[in-house]
């Protein structure tokens, strides 16, 4: 005979940190008993922070950051996780243009992906002569995917995911003065050869950090174009449940348009 034990103490996360993952999973396993803290009075403290675009999302999530570690939190001791790949490279940039100490887990480096290698040779067969004197990198960068369309696969596949991130690498060699694509193709290319910090502040997707935990999570993204995707699929609402329990003390939760149904 087998029996059935309800782990119901969670010995890492403070309580509201808690009423919030119960609250979320209980929308695809209603019949689970709520996990309630062990902690005792240290009941954890959680923020909600909507924010009116993606660049208004990620200025917050650069404040809390810092917030954090002026209050005495290790930057060690801090991550931000992202349900895509792509938002975990624009997470990333956005620290390093805030100067502040990141490492991301788990991703290969953009220059490494298949996308890059389509991209760069796409950029060296175009033909300059039939373009406009100047074709900015981005622009350059959004023509191609339209060339590159049946290559990428649909919204959904790490190949698109690896274009959210290339594109996230160029935009910030851009804000660094690359001219043309093919100078931020190149400049993307050096940086990814440099050593691979494993310092600062952790930037993760909520599946790769599954099994670790910090003292203070900011957990991002989390809208219907972020998190939900074009069909409702369970398996998300788990992962945010994950993302959520990662956190021991603070835990602030982002995003940007309409909120997730997983956690609205």
């Amino acid at each position: 005979t087998t029996q059935s034990i309800d782990l119901a103490e969670n010995f890492r996360s403070g309580q509201e940190i808690l009423e919030v993952a119960n609250r979320t999973i209980a929308r695809v396993l209603p019949g689970l008993a709520s996990v309630v803290s062990a902690r005792g009075n240290r009941t954890g403290d959680v923020r909600l922070a909507p924010a009116g675009s993606a660049d208004e999302m990620h200025d917050h999530l650069v404040s809390i950051v810092r917030g954090w570690i002026a209050a005495g939190i290790p930057d060690s001791e801090i991550a931000v996780l992202a349900f895509k790949g792509s938002n975990v490279a624009e997470v990333g940039a956005a620290l390093r243009r805030a100067r502040v100490a990141s490492h991301d887990v788990g991703l290969p480096a953009v220059s490494s992906t298949d996308v890059f290698a389509l991209v760069s040779s796409a950029a060296e067969g175009f033909d300059w002569d039939a373009a406009p004197e100047e074709v900015a990198p981005l622009d350059m960068l959004d023509h191609l995917e339209g060339e590159l369309d049946p290559q990428l696969g649909d919204e959904e596949s790490e190949t698109r995911d690896d274009w959210e991130r290339l594109r996230a690498a160029v935009d910030e060699q851009v804000r660094r003065g690359s001219p043309d694509l093919g100078d931020a193709l190149r400049r993307v290319k050096q940086a990814d050869e440099g050593p691979r910090t494993r310092a600062g502040v952790t930037v993760s997707t909520m599946h790769k950090a599954k099994g670790l935990e910090w003292q203070a999570v900011a957990v991002t993204d989390v809208s219907t174009a972020g998190l939900d995707g074009p069909t409702p699929d369970e398996e998300r609402c788990r992962l945010l449940y994950v993302a959520l329990t990662r956190a021991k003390d603070q835990l602030d939760i982002s995003w940007h348009g309409r909120c997730s149904r997983w956690l609205g």
